[in-house]
């Protein structure tokens, strides 16, 4: 969005290539450097670091959207409990510029660049939000997104990432971020009722139990 003789414009601009709803071992690890590249540019140690209308504008409406996420699991003793470790980690947890929406059709890939597209949810969020959208929906059966990504690489990726992060946390934080922002990946979907076989709230369950026994 540009602002000149008292209009707003929007820029666009055509981006060649392919999205990576296919992965490979080189796209993981091209991903990875490029999120890598924008977090460690803008990390900041806090929320309450944050450019004060980064704050206001985006995480206070991100905040709304979580607690009302969190109410759906009231019932649910086991995802409750765990769903309750993200949000107290979420105020406390490194920011940095987040695309908001970091799924494999929003990364284009020309074979030599990676560009992150479709920042209309993007602002200064908690670092590893965009991690884990990125490797919550991606399957080797592509069950539930039409993406395909292994095990195998989804641990590349993490290393990928962590090693390029210029800004460092411990190794098992950076992992229990991950994990907790992945839970709140799989509730979002249980919420929002678009769970039809039940894979997210069954992989949602498994995973809080794996977090409540750490």
């Amino acid at each position: 969005m540009r602002q000149a003789e008292d209009a707003d414009w929007i820029c666009m601009k055509y981006v060649e290539g392919n999205d990576m709803r296919d992965m490979t071992d080189e796209t993981t690890e091209k991903a990875a450097e490029t999120l890598s590249k924008i977090q460690s540019y803008f990390w900041t140690p806090s929320m309450d670091k944050a450019p004060e209308n980064e704050v206001e504008q985006r995480f206070v409406e991100y905040w709304k959207r979580v607690l009302r996420r969190a109410s759906s699991v009231v019932d649910d003793p086991i995802l409750r409990k765990a769903y309750q470790m993200f949000l107290d980690r979420q105020l406390i947890c490194p920011c940095t510029m987040s695309n908001g929406d970091f799924l494999q059709w929003n990364v284009i890939y020309d074979g030599e660049n990676v560009v992150m597209i479709d920042w209309g949810f993007g602002g200064m969020m908690p670092y590893s939000l965009d991690i884990a959208r990125f490797l919550a929906h991606a399957t080797e059966t592509r069950s539930t997104f039409p993406f395909y990504m292994n095990d195998a690489q989804k641990e590349l990726f993490l290393d990928r990432m962590y090693e390029a992060l210029k800004t460092k946390i411990s190794r098992e934080q950076f992992n229990l971020d991950v994990k907790l922002a992945t839970l709140n990946e799989y509730i979002e979907f249980v919420e929002a009722e678009e769970d039809e076989d039940g894979w997210y709230l069954e992989h949602a369950q498994a995973l809080a139990e794996e977090l409540l026994n750490l």
